[in-house]
């Protein structure tokens, strides 16, 4: 009984303090264009990014023949809303080995509304750069708060029906 407190302790606590992990295996759509002699697609995680820590892949393939580039120079800039000059980057994304395919890079966006960010790619063929429109918006706190209720309300449950139990475990034995 103590095994299975202890296991649903640490799993309470796993889910409250998550860890983020973040890889292009989480992102599922892309936006394509053209840069120069590159076609260029890019995916944030969360599909819907809200103000903080934001997930970028980008896939970079050549326009003519489609295959995938790798070894590029990969580099994200952005300038946010009402802003004329670039508050993030130039950042370089970074080729995993892993997945050879995709340029990753992380990192945070400070308020919501509209960002443009630019992708330059320097690779074999030459230089290419385009922009992408990303749409950054406020997240809700109540899906957190309300996961965080329900897990503070099954500690509590598990608190009490361990102590139950001790004390009838104590009752039984004298």
């Amino acid at each position: 009984m103590i095994r299975l407190f202890l296991v649903g302790l640490i799993f309470s606590f796993r889910l409250i303090f998550p860890v983020d992990i973040l890889a292009n295996g989480n992102v599922t759509e892309f936006v394509t264009k053209t840069a120069g002699p590159y076609e260029v697609s890019l995916g944030t995680m969360p599909p819907d990014p809200g103000v903080g820590n934001i997930h970028f892949s980008v896939k970079v393939s050549d326009i003519e023949s489609g295959e995938v580039v790798p070894g590029a120079n990969v580099l994200i800039s952005a300038i946010g809303p009402g802003s004329n000059s670039y508050e993030i980057g130039p950042l370089e994304a970074i080729n995993d080995f892993k997945s050879p395919m995709f340029y990753d890079l992380d990192t945070r966006v400070d308020r919501e509304g509209e960002w443009l960010f630019t992708v330059d790619v320097s690779g074999k063929n030459g230089e290419g750069t385009t922009d992408f429109q990303v749409v950054i918006k406020n997240q809700s706190p109540i899906p957190g708060l309300l996961t965080l209720s329900i897990l503070m309300a099954l500690l509590v449950i598990l608190g009490l029906s361990f102590r139950g139990y001790l004390l009838q475990r104590n009752e039984t034995s004298t």
